[in-house]
């Protein structure tokens, strides 16, 4: 869920929390189901929002490595397309900045005059983490499109299935199809994200640990995301919307 906005969107990125009905009971009442898909809807899209976030990435490797890197994302909404500025800081990790402006239809360009500005490759890791590129940067200029995922029913208490989450105008070209949102019929809460392939191949599980609010935004204050080089803990220290108060 660009996890450019984590505490808001996300982790992103993204990055969700929503008052869902018991899986049952979605597919019977299709009034239901259209409310969640744009509350969802609603969650994801944050263009014309502003908002600052920081969010601390711990990343712990297959072997036990550890390393921490800090990440201020700042958007600044704007009709001719909104900023979108990265800041990465860590004690073993240069600090780097990276501005970004989204294009009003489709694409993004950098802030700089400087045409030679290039982007980081997606697939390439985030400065002092295991965590790729693409989940910071590949939902920060696009729109997230919230669906009903078909599949059969469960019985009994079992996590379920019931959402699917794609990207539409996408600025950057990802390595995911689509995600597959799953939800504990019993908390009616998202439990965990599934970036799948177009072979249906789970590629990263971001697990949701903790969600939050400020004001009527609602976010996801933890999340794992599992890698198959390990695992990363994304927490949001501080978040702002507009010239409101930090928390």
């Amino acid at each position: 869920m660009i996890f450019v906005n984590l505490r808001a969107a996300l982790l992103v990125t993204v990055l969700l929390s929503v008052n869902l009905m018991l899986a049952q009971n979605i597919y019977a009442k299709s009034g239901d189901s259209e409310k969640t898909i744009k509350r969802l809807t609603t969650l994801l899209n944050r263009s014309g929002k502003d908002y600052r976030v920081n969010i601390r990435i711990t990343s712990r490797g297959k072997n036990d490595e550890h390393s921490v890197v800090y990440l201020m994302a700042t958007r600044d909404a704007d009709p001719a397309g909104d900023i979108l500025q990265l800041r990465i800081s860590g004690d073993n990790t240069p600090s780097q900045s990276i501005c970004l402006k989204c294009l009003p239809k489709g694409g993004v360009s950098s802030c700089d005059d400087q045409p030679d500005v290039s982007f980081p490759e997606l697939h390439a890791v985030f400065p002092g983490s295991i965590l790729p590129w693409e989940e910071v940067l590949v939902g920060a200029c696009g729109d997230w499109v919230v669906e009903n995922y078909l599949t059969e029913s469960t019985t009994g208490h079992q996590p379920h299935q019931d959402y699917q989450v794609r990207l539409e105008n996408a600025a950057f070209t990802h390595g995911w199809s689509n995600t597959l949102v799953t939800m504990d019929t019993d908390s009616k809460d998202p439990l965990y994200f599934d970036r799948v392939d177009d072979q249906g191949t789970v590629l990263r599980r971001i697990r949701v640990l903790e969600i939050g609010a400020t004001g009527s935004w609602r976010g996801i204050r933890r999340a794992i995301i599992e890698l198959p080089e390990g695992r990363v803990l994304m927490e949001v220290v501080s978040f702002r919307k507009g010239v409101g108060k930090s928390r």
